[in-house]
């Protein structure tokens, strides 16, 4: 894997071995420069993958300001989504999908902050419960962090992982990244109903007491501070007793483009121990940020 040094505004030069160091120095409220940045870069390579990368961008900065990756595990579902996270751990993309270049999807012997080596939708809920089974068999003590859009949460292989995660009581935060495509709309029963939601007038931005937020949150009081004056959505009553019949705590639905945001809860989420897994219900637009990409996510998908 060739290319240029990777640099970014207010952090420089990247070191592919310990790539977070300098990003968490700096403040919350300077992390969408970041993010801003991955997306002009992600732009002027223009190099396919396009609009998801984009819509996933936010997400993934501020779960790599979080989460110490350099232990918790971070699997992404689909893995188009990954080219963030490559900028971000110190990857050029400037060849990416070039013979002997970056791969355009997480691979195991890119770097050590792949885990696995993974394409399409739908495997990395699977993943991360047989990461889970491990861990708790090895008695050792990491998140484990699934990035999964609403198009691979449809797939049978993902539904049937949550099942038995659930039946299991294992400690992994899933984050749904609620954009309403998968390469074209989304389509069947689960994506319209997400989508009835999102056009529902009953379920707008209401801002909650913390005590109505850490309700869903073991041992919630404990952190009351961390995540003081989030703004979140009601949780949508279609929504939330699917994931929690499933044995899922279900916390949502928040903005993926509100860094600020997504911290707070990934801190909240990081902190408390939990004896079940957690979902993270987030809405992102796909393309953000390219007004080309947000006006066809479909053409840019691949392009």
């Amino acid at each position: 894997m060739n290319g240029s040094p990777v640099s970014l505004p207010l952090i420089g030069a990247v070191d592919p071995q310990a790539p977070f160091t300098k990003m968490r120095k700096l403040r919350v409220d300077q992390l969408p420069c970041i993010a801003k940045s991955i997306r002009g870069k992600i732009i002027e390579v223009h190099r396919g993958h396009i609009a998801p990368s984009l819509g996933a961008t936010d997400i993934i900065v501020a779960a790599c300001y979080t989460f110490d990756f350099d232990h918790d595990v971070f699997i992404l579902d689909v893995g188009h989504q990954s080219y963030s996270l490559k900028l971000l751990t110190g990857r050029s993309i400037d060849n990416i999908r070039i013979y002997g270049g970056t791969a355009p999807f997480p691979t195991r012997g890119e770097s050590k902050y792949d885990l696995l080596t993974e394409g399409h939708a739908g495997s990395a809920i699977a993943q991360s419960l047989g990461v889970a089974i491990a861990r708790d068999y090895k008695r050792d003590n990491f998140n484990i962090v699934v990035l999964i859009g609403d198009g691979g949460l449809t797939t049978g292989e993902a539904l049937e992982a949550m099942n038995q995660m659930g039946q299991l009581r294992k400690r992994v935060i899933v984050v749904l990244n609620e954009n309403s495509y998968a390469i074209s709309p989304a389509t069947g029963a689960i994506s319209e109903r997400l989508s009835e939601l999102k056009l529902n007038p009953l379920y707008t931005d209401t801002k909650l007491a913390v005590k109505d937020v850490l309700q869903y949150l073991p041992g919630g009081n404990l952190i009351e501070e961390t995540i003081k004056g989030v703004k979140v959505r009601a949780a949508p009553s279609g929504v939330a007793p699917f994931f929690e019949g499933l044995n899922f705590t279900y916390i949502g639905r928040f903005s993926g483009h509100d860094i600020p945001t997504m911290v707070r809860i990934f801190d909240a989420c990081r902190e408390y121990v939990y004896d079940k897994p957690v979902l993270v219900h987030l809405v992102t637009k796909k393309g953000k940020g390219y007004e080309a990409a947000e006006a066809d996510p479909i053409g840019f998908h691949g392009i």
